[in-house]
């Protein structure tokens, strides 16, 4: 079974057409961003949408560090499914423009992980510069020295 981990911040009526798009045919997390004046997770419960759960843990900035926080929150709480095969994080702003049967089948018989990790001394020069130099953060966390090390 494959599962959406969604991250949203705004457009509650598209965000609800977005998981009806998908919890029929798929289990589905959403992280409400807490600083939302637009969502509210307390109306969001309400609709009692078929296989989706909701939480509102961070406020997350533009480009935050909270953001991937988010996201690995929301994997810990859908890996505890053992029915999940397929993970995809998307945003609160995405549309579904696929049918159902073509996602099934794609990611069905996939073996392919599209994100992966590589460790920081393994990356070219300019790129580790890139990354101890201009790395974005939320404004209460200090990484620099971390992103360095």
């Amino acid at each position: 079974m494959q599962a959406f981990l969604i991250t949203a911040y705004k457009n509650q009526d598209q965000l609800v057409k977005l998981i009806q798009s998908l919890n029929e045919h798929a289990l589905v997390w959403v992280h409400l961003d807490k600083k939302s004046k637009e969502l509210s997770l307390k109306e969001l419960e309400a609709l009692h949408l078929k296989n989706t759960h909701f939480i509102s843990k961070y406020n997350i900035p533009w480009g935050g560090y909270t953001h991937l926080l988010t996201i690995l929150t929301l994997f810990k709480m859908a890996l505890r499914d053992e029915r999940i095969t397929y993970l995809h994080t998307i945003s609160g702003q995405d549309i579904r423009i696929r049918p159902w049967s073509e996602i099934e089948e794609r990611f069905a018989a996939s073996q392919t992980i599209y994100m992966t990790c590589t460790n920081s001394k393994d990356l070219p020069p300019k790129i580790r510069q890139r990354y101890q130099r201009h790395i974005v953060t939320s404004r209460d966390t200090h990484m620099e020295g971390f992103v360095k090390k």
